[in-house]
């Protein structure tokens, strides 16, 4: 399948989790987190250089993630994502870019 994406799109890399959400009465998206999800490398790797603040960013990003209707967040815009999670753009640039969690997705 190929699927075109706009440009500096940031997009989801979570093969594993189906693509079946379920809508819940408060108004938000459920979406599976894996009990175990410490225990992924990636995820190891950004706990130990950023520490349990790169773990709650990369969750973050999940569940903003998981607003969006087309799962996907344009990377100009991270700035307003470390004022909304109250942490820096580098840290979250950091852990959109340095671990392979997330694909950038630019030009057409």
């Amino acid at each position: 399948m190929l699927i075109l994406l706009p440009k500096d799109a940031l997009v989801l890399q979570l093969p594993a989790i189906p693509r079946a959400f379920l809508f819940m009465k408060k108004d938000a998206f459920y979406f599976p987190h894996f009990a175990n999800a410490r225990h992924d490398r990636k995820i190891k790797r950004v706990q130990k250089e950023l520490g349990l603040e790169g773990y709650a960013i990369y969750f973050q990003l999940l569940e903003v993630l998981r607003e969006q209707l087309d799962f996907k967040y344009p990377f100009k815009d991270v700035d307003l994502l470390a004022d909304e999670m109250g942490t820096s753009e580098p840290k979250i640039k950091a852990v959109i870019c340095n671990y392979d969690l997330f694909i950038i997705v630019t030009g057409k």
